[in-house]
């Protein structure tokens, strides 16, 4: 891993997702760590980091860092193949030094056939989906969507699903999994 060797220069890391504070943790080094999100900040802290939730979102967590007295770096933002919220960037703009180093590439995988089949006969389904890039590739393979109940994660996540003709599309009030579970269980009980 790219990052190991300069482990020792970072006063802190910065992990936006659980599967970054996984590979990372790979690594006997430990850290500070500023997390995205209440679950990652969990899994960090499982994973021996002194680990604080700096806000939900990228953005809020660039927020809360750059209003931080006397933080200057040098961090690492620690993260996969494909990210949203440019952390590294906007914190340098703003006077923090921060690194970025990519530890895993969440592949995307096309839809089963028994999902294809599933979604093409008159059964409703709920979808709740999580990133911008998964609601874009879902709504290229869904064909149809008349019978979807979609839950978007976000503005963002939902944006990719606007132009399907879908039952109902809701967006979760927090980008966290516990308003995301309650959404769903919400449509169940609608659907049942």
């Amino acid at each position: 891993m790219a990052f190991a060797a300069e482990m020792a220069k970072y006063r802190s890391v910065i992990f936006s997702s659980a599967n970054a504070v996984i590979e990372a943790s790979k690594q006997p080094v430990r850290a500070d760590a500023f997390c995205v999100g209440t679950q990652t900040t969990e899994i960090a802290m499982l994973h021996g980091w002194r680990a604080e939730c700096a806000g939900q979102t990228a953005a809020q967590l660039v927020q809360t860092l750059t209003r931080k007295d006397g933080l200057t770096g040098p961090l690492a933002h620690i993260h996969g193949q494909h990210t949203r919220g440019d952390i590294a960037g906007r914190l340098n703009s703003n006077g923090i030094r921060c690194d970025h180093y990519v530890v895993y590439d969440q592949v995307l995988k096309p839809l089963s056939a028994e999902a294809k089949t599933s979604l093409s006969n008159d059964k409703r389904h709920i979808v709740p989906l999580f990133s911008p890039r998964t609601a874009q590739q879902f709504a290229y393979e869904c064909g149809t969507a008349e019978n979807i109940f979609f839950i978007a994660m976000s503005e963002a996540v939902a944006e990719p699903l606007k132009s399907l003709d879908y039952m109902e599309l809701q967006i979760s009030r927090a980008p966290d999994a516990a308003s995301m579970a309650e959404l769903v269980r919400n449509a169940a009980d609608r659907l049942a």
